[in-house]
């Protein structure tokens, strides 16, 4: 590539005219035989590099730029190619604008002859006219060259370079409060990510926050433990070879973000026919973001007349500011819950305990037994009987409590029995002569859930045993 673009400074190339030496019949070029010895071409005598990247194809812009500078000048070959300096075939915008300040200013005669339009003999290439010649070409092609092996070696990443700076950087807040960075690039060789620096708006605590990948164009930061904060930010790429661009500008960026987000405001527990509903709504805050809610379960035991610890029951994962949950109805008959919820973030942190909901029926009862009776006797016993009773949603009968009483005494357990759902008779033989007994009947279901008392009824025996 570099011979071809060093051969494009050659008028008779440009002009494609056959030259050569000791050829019969053809004549060398006068030009091409001459360059000088007298002058030491380097950087500072020939210019500056001619930048491939100001065009859209920078090989077409060296190469054809060249070709119509040298073009200018004719040559005198055995087509005697005349130089002009017209433009033809499709140059880009870049290379005719390039070229109409250029061609101009190009000389077109010297000691008296054509220089663009050079014929005969090699007599007419004076020495003025080649030297004029290799001083327009000559520098040229070392610039094109050197632009030449600057575009190799950029696009095949060999030079370190600064890489661009990200452009368009913005900080907003996000709907769950974190702040969203987003920023733009056009990217440059061995381009390895980007540090991300914060600092609080108006302080002097700058820090790098993170780094992240060349492929990311949009971070959020969720590090936010103020509430509500503040902050700017910046950026800057690096590369394989740890250089640096300057640093963006900074960009502001509010966080709405409550580290202890907010628990709901409204809570309402409701009894189905096998299970609690629990629903609520108002947590969090307005922009705080939501990861899931706790439920903690308090319940009141009947039988032994108090509260339980409260534990953790369910958790349920959303990122709504409403909700709901279905809780298992397990106890026993007349015990009672009520609930309270604490909401976590996506940061993790757990906001206070709400309210208590209204506590809740969550007894699963067996049916009382119905149709008992207690009979006189004749004989030294009170005959008790009842019907069976019907079992709660899931469950089955699994017997019956048989307690007394009497006027002197409170209620005892007289006896267990295990009969299912059927009808039920026991015969009292513990008993005194011209005592009245009270009798009611607890239904136990195979969970060991008791129903209420049935109701009580009275007998006595009407003789005194032998």
């Amino acid at each position: 590539m570099c011979h071809l673009l060093g051969d494009m400074s050659v008028p008779a190339h440009a002009h494609c005219d056959i030259h050569g030496d000791n050829d019969p019949g053809i004549l060398y070029d006068s030009y091409e035989e001459y360059f000088g010895t007298s002058y030491y071409w380097n950087g500072q005598n020939s210019g500056q590099m001619i930048n491939p990247y100001v065009s859209s194809n920078p090989l077409h812009y060296l190469m054809y730029t060249m070709s119509q500078i040298s073009g200018h000048f004719g040559s005198n070959g055995p087509y005697n190619g005349d130089g002009d300096n017209n433009i033809g075939g499709n140059p880009l915008p870049e290379e005719t604008a390039f070229l109409n300040q250029t061609l101009p200013s190009m000389p077109t005669s010297l000691d008296g002859y054509n220089i663009m339009a050079m014929r005969g003999d090699n007599a007419q290439y004076t020495e003025n006219i080649k030297i004029a010649i290799r001083d327009w070409t000559l520098p040229y092609a070392i610039r094109a060259t050197a632009g030449l092996l600057y575009w190799f070696a950029k696009e095949a990443c060999l030079l370190p370079e600064l890489p661009n700076q990200p452009t368009a950087l913005t900080a907003s807040t996000g709907n769950w409060g974190f702040v969203e960075l987003s920023w733009d690039i056009i990217p440059t060789c061995g381009l390895t990510g980007f540090s991300i620096y914060r600092r609080t708006a108006g302080q002097n605590d700058e820090a790098l926050l993170t780094s992240v990948g060349a492929d990311v164009r949009i971070y959020h930061d969720l590090t936010i433990e103020q509430h509500p904060a503040e902050y700017e930010y910046r950026i800057a790429a690096y590369n394989s070879n740890n250089y640096y661009d300057p640093l963006t500008p900074w960009a502001l960026g509010w966080a709405y973000c409550y580290a202890v987000p907010l628990p709901p405001n409204f809570i309402s527990a409701t009894r189905k026919s096998d299970h609690i509903l629990l629903s609520w709504s108002g947590a969090g805050g307005s922009l705080t973001g939501i990861k899931e809610y706790l439920i903690f379960t308090t319940k009141y035991h009947f039988y032994y007349n108090g509260w339980e610890n409260e534990y953790l029951s369910d958790i349920v994962t959303t990122d709504q500011r409403d909700g709901s949950a279905t809780l298992d109805a397990l106890g026993g008959c007349n015990d009672k819950a009520k609930y309270r919820i604490r909401t976590m973030n996506v940061l993790g942190f757990q906001s206070d305990f709400s309210d208590y909901s209204q506590e809740v029926d969550i007894g699963v009862c067996p049916e009382p037994a119905t149709y008992i009776s207690a009979s006189d006797s004749l004989s030294n016993e009170v005959e008790v009987s009842w019907a069976g009773a019907y079992a709660s949603v899931g469950s089955t009968i699994q017997g019956y409590k048989l307690y007394r009483s009497d006027d002197y005494s409170g209620d005892t357990l007289l006896t267990t029995i295990y009969t299912g759902d059927s009808y039920s008779t026991f015969h009292d033989s513990a008993v005194e002569f011209g005592t009245v007994y009270h009798y009611k009947v607890v239904t136990i279901d195979n969970q060991d859930h008791e129903s209420l008392p049935s109701e009580t009824v009275s007998g006595q025996t009407s003789c005194a045993a032998w």
